[in-house]
């Protein structure tokens, strides 16, 4: 290999180094970091399947809170 293409590889080389460099710095700053919430946030938007996800979820919260009070007032029930 030639003295003149290694140093042209060397070069780029730094090149890329000194790039990924003030890449990495810009991403550790903390006035420029993005919280994962603020990177997941409207990311489904108005997706109906998202929707239906988020309205059976609801369903079976209520449903399981329903049953809870059943059977926490029948536990109070035979306790008395």
């Amino acid at each position: 290999m030639a003295r003149v293409d290694l140093e042209e590889r060397v070069s780029r080389l730094e090149q890329q180094v000194n790039e990924l460099r003030q890449r990495l710095q810009a991403e550790m700053d903390p006035a420029k970091r993005t919280t994962d919430i603020e990177k997941v946030t409207g990311f489904f938007g108005n997706d109906p399947t998202i929707k239906r996800i988020f309205r059976y979820a609801e369903k079976y919260r209520e449903d399981d809170r329903k049953r809870a009070k059943r059977k926490f007032a029948k536990s109070r029930r035979s306790k008395s």
